[in-house]
């Protein structure tokens, strides 16, 4: 089975960093979503714009803060900052062509 962890760390709302490890490796602070692809084909755009959805979603959920119901400013930008991060660190280090292309057409 196909399957890439996906973790980000908010590091409390003054930053984020974000990464992504095949066989599941986490950072001590990282939230970790699974992200299945083990039937897409990523030499087809379709199924690499869905795994790229994917991981999209992976990351929202990653970067969520859901204990905090009115976020200030500054952790509305960390926590953008957390997605982005962790999505361009998922699509680098899978570095699959076709799914690099969609990622960096969707970010025109």
């Amino acid at each position: 089975m196909k399957t890439w962890m996906l973790a980000a760390a908010l590091a409390l709302g003054l930053g984020a960093t974000a990464y992504a490890e095949p066989g599941g490796a986490r950072h001590e602070d990282a939230h970790a979503v699974s992200v299945q692809h083990a039937q897409l084909d990523l030499a087809q755009r379709e199924d690499a714009a869905l795994l790229l959805s994917r991981v999209r979603l992976a990351a929202a959920r990653a970067c969520d803060v859901p204990y905090v119901s009115r976020p200030d400013a500054r952790l509305r930008q960390a926590i953008a900052e957390c997605r982005a991060d962790a999505v361009a660190n998922t699509v680098e280090r899978l570095n699959q062509p076709e799914l690099t292309r969609v990622y960096l057409a969707s970010a025109r």
